[in-house]
């Protein structure tokens, strides 16, 4: 490291105009009202945060229009909020999915670390355990007439300024997160340290129950089971089917039944956001609430018996099953035909006769995974 000759008050004087100019991460707010986002299109830095304030009446989300994907609101009703933390530069493009005129962007510059200045005076480091995150500075200025130095005393040593008179500074630059201790050499009473925080990561957040693709009958009741983990806390996580916020659960276990649920199809989604606002999405989770359906009486054309079935879930498979009886042959026995997955709630199955065949029934079966 190179050691800087400066006038105390220079150094001073300095110190405090950078301490002016540089600053930690910033806090960015978007109001969502009129159909619009407010600002639309802001430019940060990375580290910042930026606040999504749901004003209007109608449902909005902030969602990702292209990877990596890291905008998934769900559906915010007015005075709901959504946050994200930008850790990384780049163009984040996002609207709303209910409303796709809507639509905005994040810019996320580099981040600059900033600087930190510790005074050395009176046989002391001030201030003596300074936190600071990587790539910031520390700059030790030099403000007593005694001379002193800046030196590790545990591995990896990283600092080791030399001796420093009256009006020196001593800078390092911190890329590793960790504790640093040091001491002047020439006083080792004097003592202090620089510890080094890591980034703060994003939570994780999965679902344990239910399970893709999973089918329940009318009216469904669901044990909801969901993961979360972050390298501090987790300070909640919220709950969302098909896109609309349920619930959030702000301690473990994050349990819980989401009960009578008509039939229909249902996409879960999780979202945990930790102590300091970062969040992640859980990937989505399909699940399905059926009920009886009908299965209209066949039409026979040429040989081929055409079936028709109502009330059915979309995306659910169902199974027709056939009762064939030859009189004075074989007793009559139910039989799989043939599997569909219902492209709607009314879809059709067709069944070709040999003409040697005798009578057949038919009904439908739900397939349940």
């Amino acid at each position: 490291m190179k050691t800087f000759g400066f006038h105390p008050t220079a150094v001073l004087l300095f110190a405090l105009v950078l301490h002016a100019a540089v600053g930690r991460s910033a806090t960015v707010n978007i109001s969502i009202q009129g159909f619009a986002f407010s600002p639309q299109n802001p430019t940060i830095t990375a580290g910042d945060t930026v606040i999504w304030t749901q004003n209007d009446q109608p449902l909005h989300t902030v969602s990702s229009t292209a990877a990596p994907f890291v905008l998934n609101s769900g559906s915010l009703s007015v005075g709901r909020t959504f946050t994200n933390i930008f850790t990384t530069p780049g163009v984040f493009r996002y609207q709303c999915n209910i409303h796709t005129s809507m639509k905005g962007s994040v810019t996320v510059l580099a981040a600059t670390g900033a600087t930190i200045f510790v005074n050395i005076q009176g046989f002391a480091f001030s201030p003596q355990n300074p936190t600071i995150n990587i790539g910031d500075t520390v700059i030790w200025t030099q403000s007593d007439s005694a001379t002193h130095t800046v030196s590790s005393t545990a591995s990896p040593f990283p600092l080791n300024s030399g001796n420093l008179g009256l009006g020196a500074s001593y800078a390092t630059n911190f890329a590793t997160a960790g504790t640093f201790p040091y001491q002047c050499n020439i006083h080792p009473s004097m003592k202090g340290s620089v510890i080094v925080q890591a980034p703060n990561a994003p939570p994780t957040v999965n679902f344990v129950a239910p399970a893709n693709g999973k089918a329940f009958v009318a009216p469904g009741n669901i044990a909801v089971q969901i993961a979360a983990q972050d390298d501090v806390s987790v300070a909640r996580v919220d709950y969302y089917r098909n896109n609309v916020f349920q619930q959030s659960l702000t301690s473990p276990p994050f349990n819980f039944g989401d009960n009578n649920l008509p039939a229909g199809n249902y996409t879960l989604l999780a979202v945990a956001v930790d102590n300091l606002g970062l969040a992640t999405t859980s990937a989505p989770v399909s699940i399905f609430v059926v009920t009886n359906c009908t299965l209209v009486a066949p039409r026979w054309t040429a040989g081929t018996a055409s079936l028709t079935v109502s009330n059915a879930i979309a995306g659910q498979p169902y199974i027709l099953d056939s009762y064939v009886q030859d009189p004075g042959v074989f007793p009559g026995v139910w039989g799989a035909l043939k599997t569909n997955v219902a492209p709607a709630a009314v879809f059709q199955f067709s069944d070709v006769l040999a003409p040697t065949e005798g009578r057949r029934m038919y009904r439908v079966r739900q397939f349940f995974s």
